[in-house]
């Protein structure tokens, strides 16, 4: 339902706001940079304009479907925390991507689930892995 829709992206905003605030340092230097340079008129915000003007290259209808979908409190600015945590949901959604593309290597029978079997197969298929371990040990 709705409802649980609007929890559950509640909750995911919540997530997002905790991995944000625990970035590492490298990250939240990068990304503090980053923002630095786009926010043009220094005043801690950045807008529709300055975005576009540093990701000149992006399409302006692809450039606003980001814009929005960065602007989480929807008033029309991107604040450093916004920013943050739209960094850091990129990094969820590329480390989920990573699971998923081991899931289906490892899911030899295509029925979305893992045995046993099916990882020894994988492994020993795989000329990288199968040099790694003994048929036995696996």
């Amino acid at each position: 339902s709705l409802f649980e829709f609007r929890r559950s992206n509640k909750f995911h905003q919540l997530v997002l706001h905790v991995l944000a605030t625990h970035n590492s340092d490298d990250d939240e230097e990068a990304v503090k940079k980053s923002f630095d340079a786009m926010d043009k008129n220094n005043d801690g915000m950045i807008t529709f304009q300055e975005l576009a003007i540093a990701l000149k290259d992006v399409q302006s209808d692809k450039l606003r479907e980001i814009f929005d979908a960065i602007d989480d409190n929807n008033d029309g600015k991107l604040s450093l925390k916004e920013l943050q945590m739209a960094y850091q949901q990129r990094r969820v959604l590329q480390k989920e991507e990573r699971l998923w593309e081991a899931f289906t290597y490892l899911d030899c029978k295509h029925d979305m689930s893992l045995t046993l079997s099916e990882i020894k197969e994988a492994i020993l298929k795989n000329p990288e892995t199968k040099n790694l371990v003994r048929e036995e040990e696996v």
